[in-house]
This record gives C-alpha cells, structure tokens and sequence, in this order.
C-alpha cells in the first residue's frame, strides 16, 4: 500500500512537482494557483490521482449557494475546469462550505455540489464531495453535540454520497488548538474522521473512501513546535491512519496567502514524510496486487451475495459501476477492500457500453414544471408530490411528453418508479434558522422547508420580537434582532386555495454583542508621568473567556501588545495624542475595537531671571525662576557658560561671579519621572572695577588630568603677554586672548597634591600686574564613578527587590535618581532603597547620581525579569530597606 502523508501544493512552483513524485503516496492535492502543475507531474508519475480544488472561499462559496442558478454555476464550472486541466482526475466541490447541523446550507452545498457532480460525470471525471471542517460532522458519540441531526444529514446527502461521480468524502482533520502534541486528546480530534465513517454505516449507506483534504496543526506549527516535534506528530498520525484513507493533502506546501505558519517547505518534515511513505525514488509505488486480483475479489463478493456478477468478466464489471450510482461503494471500509476499490475504481473511465443518466429524477421534475410553464398550466410551480399525485389521478398523464431524447428521459425518470395509487401526504411545514443563537444586530437566516402544502403564495414570517413581516413565496427570509432575549419564531404560509398552514415555534437566543472601552487614570500627564490605561470588557459571554490581551496605539508612534487588561506607558513630549486598543479574548479569538480617548500632554512653561544684570567680581547674582505643567521638580542643576557649577532643589540660588566678562547662565531641571527640562538663559556681566586687577581662577582635576586656568584682568589698556605659574616648576607664557581681556589655560598636574599659582599680565607700556595667590589642590588620579546592583534579576511579581549604588569618589551627594524601569522613578538621597513590582515583564533598572558640586553621571544598568507568581524558583536571598526621604512613585510603564 502506499504511504498516507499526501501533500497539498498551495502556489506554482516547479519545484513541488519532484516532491509530489517521490512522495510514496498515489494521491496529492492542488490549490486553485497550483493547477498549472498538473501536466508534470501526470508526465512523471501517470499513477498519481492528482485531487485538484477551485474553491475555498467563504464570499464566493456562499453567493454560490445562495443563488437560485447555483447548481447550473457549478456545473458551468466544472466543464471549464476539465477543459481547462485535462491531466487532473478528480475535482474537490466547496471547501468548509457548511455545518452539519445547519440543515438549510447542507442542503444548499449538496444542491450545488449535485450540479458540480453532473458535469464531472459527463466528462469522465470523479469527485471529492462535502469536504467537511474539522469538528463541523457528527460523529458516532451520542454525546456529540451534532448526534440529533444523524437523520436529517443522511436524509441530505444521500444524493451525493451515491452520485456516479462521487469517488471520495472530503474531510479536514486538524489536531488541538495551541502549543500541543497532534496526540494529545482535544475537541478537534485529528482522527474524528473514524467515528464519523461508523455513524455513516450505522445508517445503511456506505462509506466513500476518505481524502483527507487538510490536515496538521490547528494553528500552524511555526513558533509552537519544533520541527523534530512535527515529524514525530506526523509519523504517528500516518501510523493511525495507514490503510484507513485513500489519501491526504498536509496543509501547506507552498505559501498561500499568509498561511507562512503552516507551510512545510525548505524544511526537513518533506523528506522525512517521504521517507515515512517509503518514497523517494520517484518510481510508482509497488501495489500489493494487480488489477486481476481486484477484480476477482469483487466477484467474490458478488457470489457472496447472490449477485448475477459471481461470474461476470471484467468488462461486464466495469460496465456494472458505470451504470450503477455508487458501484464502488459495494465495498465497505477496510484495507483490502480499500485497495480492490483503488485498483478497480482509480482508473476507471465512465460512461462504457451504455451510457449511465446523464440526470437524476429532481432534474426530470423541473423539466416538468418547464414543460408545464410553457402550456400556462398551474403546475408550473408544483411540488413533486403534487406532480406525482397528478399523473396518477390522469391517466396517461406522462403522455405530456412528445418523443424525443429529452422526454423519454423524464417519462423514464419520473414515471418509470411511478405506483399509484398514492395516498395523499400529509401537509408539513418546517421551520429552521441559520443558527439558535446570535449576536444583537447579526444576521439569521430562517428558511421554511414545504411539503405537500400545494403553491405557496405568501408567507408571513413571527419573528417571536413582536414583529411581523408580510413577504411573498420565497421560502427564505434574512433579518436580525435589534434587542437581546430570546424569543420563539415562527411561519404562516398561504397557499393558492386560501389553505394556511403554521410551522412550529423555533426558540432564538440574542445575546448582545461584546464591546470594550477604555480608560485612563491620567488625562492630563505631564511629560514623562506614567499613565494607567485599563479595559473594561461589556456584555461578555463565558464562550469569549475574558480579556487575553490588547494592541494598543498610544497616539505617538508606539505600539506594544500587553498581556491583560492594563497598560502603562509615558509621553516623552508634550502634544494631543489619541490612544485606542484592539482586544482579543482568551476564547474564539474574538477581536473588538475599542473606543478612542485623547490624552493630553501640556506644554511645560518654565521662567528664568537673575539680578543684579551687572555684578563686579566676586558679587553674587540672585536667581529666580518658575516652572509649571512639568511635575515635582527634585534637582536642579546650574550651569555657567554650558559649564556645570553646582546643584540644587529649588529654582531659587545664589552665584558667586569670580570670572569678568559676559557670562550666559542657564539650568537644567529634572522631574520625579527622570524628564528633563532647560530653562531660558540669563545673561550676567562682572565688572573688575576701575584699577588694574588680574585675577586667577582654576578648576581642578585629579592628576594626570587637564586642569583649566582662567586669567582675566581689566584697566590695563592693552595686555601684550601674560604668564601663569603653575607651583610645580612650570609656566606658561603667551599672548591673551582675542577678547583681549583673559587667557585659558589647561595644565596637567604628574602628581597630587597643593600648588600655589598665580597670574602675570604686562601692557604695551611695560606695566605689570600680579594676581593673588592661588591654591590649587590636585586629587589623586581617580574616577568619579557609581556600581548599581539588584539583590537578584529574577523574582515573582509582588516580591521585594533591593537596588544598591556604591559610590566612588564622590565628594558630597545631593541625590540620586533611581530609574526603576517600566517608568518608575525614585528619588532620593540613600545609596540602597527596596520596591516590589506588580506586573509581569522585564525592567531595565538604572541610576543617574547628582552630586553636590561635582557633575551629574549615570551609572551601570541592571536588568530584572518579573513573572507571574509561582512561574520561578528563584527567590530573594537579601532585602535592605530604603532610607527615609525616599520618593517612590509606584507606577509602572510599559516598556515601549
């Protein structure tokens, strides 16, 4: 027997038709895109039955169903189909098109898939009928939610079942949803098919061989399973199903519409399918026995039965099923018989000798009532029982007919099974609806199914919500339910005698439909405060579960998916932002937008003055400034000519000017959320006085590094060279600079320690001036530098974490600003503080340092990686408690 994992080829390339070929399987499946690849591979391997599928989509396939000229599209359709591909052997009808227990599109996709059936058979052609989702037939569990429509569903697509063209049932057989194992039990059982087949013989009709048409994991593979966990999954599957199917088609090889998740190709789970059927050669697959052997065993069945058959040769054989609806289907499932059916049936070319109907009775019929409309006759819209009641109670009433191919044919079909008397049926009307319950404001579709009720001319439809609709003859009505409830709805139909007849009453369930909204705990932030956005879910039903997860659009360029239904995030400018999610359920996938809410992130306004404007040296200028819509001002950090000199908490602070000349002075503002702000400048002049003075300033750095020197003078006319000692023994001597008024000089210093220096200036005239001395007190060679450490990086939500700063060399602290990660802050002046986290994620956690006179710095970084409780092991081995004073903001935000 030949290998059972068959593959699907869902897009064209030459390259799917050496693995079709070497596949070990008889059997493969081509998408509506992948059709042009049918010629090679019947080239290579003549014994492949190629399955080839034009539909698939929802939109077309129910239009198709829908409309009255249905039947007569798809038989239009398959002609062109077998024109148009003449190497493909069998055609799959619609595709997932119904349910079994919505009797009224069952019905529908049998009628059409009828019509696609007629025209297969005139060309020789089989076909794969129903094509049933996974989980959308009833099995053989009376437990089974579909078990009650056994009946009914039998009752529909007996037709198609014995349909002389009909050679295989179509089925998709996906495993669980999510990140399991194919073997693992689910509702979407990847053998279900096998309960289904013995509902079918419980029923007396048997079995077609099963094409499996789909099958694989339910979501895909890719980014859930290994690709050794696939082929382990689909070996045993093969196992389960070897000599039970005719065939299968793995879903997908080939990219088809952004099924990526699926697709098998460019990787190892090719070859190692092939390698499971024994393929791989290209060669046909070796049957176990020839076509003799088949034809003998269907004489042995023959004779078993009784059969005229027990000796027929084998063109008698093949004429028999040619003639007879479903020949094939004399076997029942089993691997020998299976085989016989292969062997015999797989090749079989009808019509031979006689050629079977090229029609079925409800065909004759409509010719009737066409016949009927031509001579004005009120049997134009008859039923066939009012048709079959009408030629018993008229004599030769299949005497309408004239001679000729086309009336002989009805005459046959209609009164060749005729037996009157009849006994008058009774009158029936039953009622159905698309589905027992709906969303508020969806559409339902009830349709009524007539019997022996005689020509309906109108149909009042209860819709159980107190409305009544008044409509014509057309036995399907689509409305929807402005209002949740339940209600029970019922028909009235008239016919033309004036007789009424009442259907049943049908319960419907209407349920509103689920919405979402959203909220935010902060309208109006200032730039970098986090902001709290929660959803709240309205009208669930336990079927959507709750809140899985939201996309959220945060109005300023950033998106993030978070888990649940909060999530924090900050603006880092000011601006109108419009913020909006789509929520997912934790069941079905339901998708939902939300509402749109405007955040607001006002403009901070920030104010910086200072007096006096002029000042002479060494004076102290006073400054003053205001700040608003920017939260809790905690450093502040002043700056001279872009050069840092010192921090601290308040806007309000005092300068001592020891430098001449115009100087620009300015400061940068840091919130309790780490933004950071600088203000306007302010312009300040320092005056010398009126005699000559030179003065030296010097900023120190540790040795080895470059200290900076700043001679300036006034009142001495024009300075022509000017010379600095630096205490070590070195000097320098130049000209000043091009302001004419001061000179900047760097010097390093080899060694720590105090030096004296002072400044010399001398003027065109040969004056000279000597500033005072200066002591300049050089640090040993060391680095200004802060170590962060978290007492651990993993922890469970809601566990205390502790951040450490080590300081080195650091004179004097005015604060640290610890950056928690998530938009957290803390400020303080501890070298340690202890927090917990709430929520899930990982936190980048850092810290900037603002010393007393020395400048701002960051520290290292730390990560810490929060889970849910109970997801880690790993546990706080030590917890320092923070120091009074500290600002703990608790909020969190989302890493974005």
């Amino acid at each position: 027997m030949a290998g059972p994992l068959g593959f699907g080829v869902y897009s064209y390339d030459q390259a799917f038709v050496d693995i079709v070929v070497r596949s070990g399987t008889t059997m493969c499946l081509l998408f509506e895109s992948a059709l042009g690849l049918a010629g090679s591979i019947k080239q290579r391997a003549p014994w492949m039955t190629i399955v080839g599928r034009k539909y698939w989509h929802e939109t077309v396939q129910d239009a198709i169903m829908a409309a009255d000229d249905g039947p007569q599209r798809m038989y239009n359709e398959a002609i062109s189909l077998c024109d148009n591909h003449p190497a493909i052997d069998v055609w799959q009808g619609l595709n997932e098109a119904s349910r079994a227990a919505d009797t009224y599109w069952l019905s529908r996709q049998v009628a059409v898939e009828l019509g696609f059936a007629d025209a297969l058979a005139t060309k020789g052609k089989g076909m794969v009928i129903i094509n049933h989702a996974t989980g959308n037939f009833p099995t053989n569990d009376p437990n089974d939610g579909q078990y009650a429509f056994w009946d009914e569903y039998i009752r529909i697509v007996r037709p198609l079942m014995t349909h002389r063209a009909a050679r295989y049932l179509g089925l998709h057989l996906y495993s669980g949803c999510g990140p399991c194992l194919m073997q693992q039990d689910s509702f979407w059982n990847a053998l279900r098919h096998e309960s289904y087949l013995q509902g079918i013989e419980a029923r007396g009709l048997t079995p077609l061989p099963v094409f499996v048409s789909e099958w694989s994991h339910a979501i895909g593979w890719k980014g859930y399973f290994t690709t050794d966990q696939v082929k382990a999954d689909f070996r045993w599957w093969g196992e389960q199903v070897r000599g039970k199917i005719a065939g299968s088609a793995v879903f997908c090889l080939g990219d088809s519409g952004g099924w990526d998740h699926f697709n098998i190709q460019g990787t190892s789970i090719v070859d190692d399918m092939i390698a499971f059927n024994g393929g791989g050669t290209g060669d046909p697959p070796p049957p176990t026995h020839d076509r003799a052997w088949a034809f003998q065993q269907f004489r042995n069945f023959a004779c078993s039965q009784g059969s005229s058959l027990c000796n027929a040769t084998e063109q008698e054989i093949e004429s028999y099923l040619c003639d007879t609806p479903n020949g094939c289907g004399l076997f029942t499932a089993g691997s020998p018989d299976a085989e016989v059916r292969q062997l015999i049936c797989g090749t079989l070319t009808c019509p031979r000798g006689t050629p079977p109907p090229a029609h079925d009775r409800a065909w004759a019929f409509q010719q009737f009532r066409n016949f009927a409309c031509s001579q004005g006759s009120s049997f134009c819209n008859a039923t066939e029982q009012e048709i079959e009641a009408y030629l018993c109670d008229s004599g030769d009433g299949c005497g309408l007919f004239v001679a000729g191919s086309s009336g002989e044919e009805v005459r046959q079909l209609i009164c060749g099974t005729l037996t009157c008397p009849r006994t008058p049926p009774e009158p029936t009307l039953r009622l159905s609806a698309s589905t027992s319950t709906v969303r508020r404001n969806q559409t339902i579709t009830f349709q009524l199914v007539p019997e022996n009720v005689g020509t309906i001319t109108g149909i009042t439809w209860y819709l159980g919500d107190g409305r009544v609709l008044t409509r014509g003859p057309e036995l399907s009505i689509a409305t929807s339910y402005p209002d949740a409830g339940t209600f029970g709805a019922s028909a009235r139909v008239t016919n033309a005698a004036g007789t009424q007849y009442t259907s049943g009453t049908l319960s419907i369930t209407v349920r509103p439909m689920p919405t979402v909204s959203i909220s935010a705990d902060v309208p109006q932030p200032v730039v970098g405060q986090p902001v709290r956005f929660a959803i709240t879910a309205h009208d669930f039903e336990p079927e959507y579960g709750v809140v899985a997860y939201g996309d959220w659009d945060f109005g300023d360029g950033n998106s993030i998916r978070v888990t649940g239904g909060v999530a924090l995030a900050s603006y880092k400018t000011h601006g109108a932002y419009s913020v909006k999610a789509r929520v997912t359920t934790s069941q079905g996938n339901l998708q939902i937008d939300s509402n749109v809410i405007a955040i607001n992130v006002p403009a901070p306004m920030v104010s910086l003055s200072g007096a006096p404007s002029r000042v002479v040296l060494g004076g102290s200028v006073q400054l003053s400034g205001t700040v608003s819509n920017f939260g809790s001002v905690i450093v502040v950090e002043w700056l001279v000519d872009d050069e840092f000199v010192g921090t601290s908490t308040s806007l309000v602070h005092s300068l001592v000017m020891s430098v001449p000349g115009p100087h620009t002075i300015s400061a940068r503002i840091t919130n309790e959320y780490g933004a950071q702000l600088l203000t306007n400048p302010v312009v300040i002049t320092v005056d010398v006085g009126v005699s000559p003075a030179i003065t030296l300033a010097a900023t120190p750095r540790p040795a080895g590094s470059a200290t900076s020197f700043v001679a300036a003078w006034g009142n001495m006319g024009q300075v022509t060279i000017v010379s600095i000692e630096f205490g070590d023994g070195r000097r320098y001597s130049g000209p000043p600079a091009p302001s004419g008024d001061r000179v900047l000089v760097s010097h390093i210093y080899a060694e720590a320690g105090t030096y004296t220096a002072f400044a010399m200036a001398e003027n065109s005239v040969g004056e000279a001036i000597r500033s005072q001395d200066v002591m300049v007190v050089v640090p040993a060679r060391a680095e200004v530098k802060g170590l962060l450490t978290v007492s651990h990086n993993r922890v469970n939500a809601g566990d205390a974490v502790n951040v450490r700063v080590t300081l080195d060399n650091v004179t004097a602290l005015q604060g640290i600003l610890y950056d928690l990660g998530g938009g957290q802050h803390v400020f303080t002046n501890k070298q340690d503080i202890t927090f917990r986290y709430n929520v899930p994620g990982e936190y980048t956690v850092g810290s900037r340092i603002f010393p007393t006179t020395q400048p701002s710095f960051d520290t290292n970084q730390q990560t810490v990686q929060v889970s849910q409780q109970g997801e880690t092991q790993d546990r706080p081995t030590w917890l320092v408690l923070g120091g009074l004073g500290a600002l703990v903001t608790a909020l969190f935000v989302a890493t974005r």
